[in-house]
């Protein structure tokens, strides 16, 4: 970043499921004139572009879901960001498959941390269904 550049302001509104995060997120980030950015929407995409590489979660690598993760960007809307699939709209036809897949979220958190050791190894214990 140039010396002279504003730093990025980041909110993250974290609890649990059904506690009004979003709603709240989405609240703060119009009150502050910010976009919203939808961390679950950006799992489901990855999540659906990784289905498309492998189709069988329990085949996933950290690698794999990483790669997958490169055809996802987001579009700024009012408000908002839509996450786009190799350049489409994602279109969330199996919100409760995607969504409770934590491979993906495991993979993309894990890939911001200094632990690389170990393999990843998802399994429907940890969310996915196949």
């Amino acid at each position: 970043m140039p010396p002279d550049a504003t730093p990025p302001i980041v909110v993250a509104i974290d609890g649990p499921a059904a506690s009004g995060k979003s709603t709240t997120a989405k609240r703060v980030a119009a009150t502050l004139g910010f976009r919203h950015v939808d961390s679950g929407s950006i799992y489901r995409a990855v999540t659906a572009a990784t289905l498309r590489r492998e189709p069988d979660p329990t085949q996933w690598t950290e690698a794999l879901v990483l790669e997958a993760a490169q055809s996802v960007t987001l579009e700024p809307g009012a408000g908002t960001f839509y996450p786009r699939l190799d350049g489409a709209a994602v279109v969330e036809g199996s919100r409760e498959r995607a969504s409770g897949c934590g491979a993906v979220r495991e993979a993309t958190q894990r890939n911001h941390t200094d632990d690389k050791s170990g393999e990843w190894n998802p399994t429907e214990d940890q969310g996915c269904q196949s």
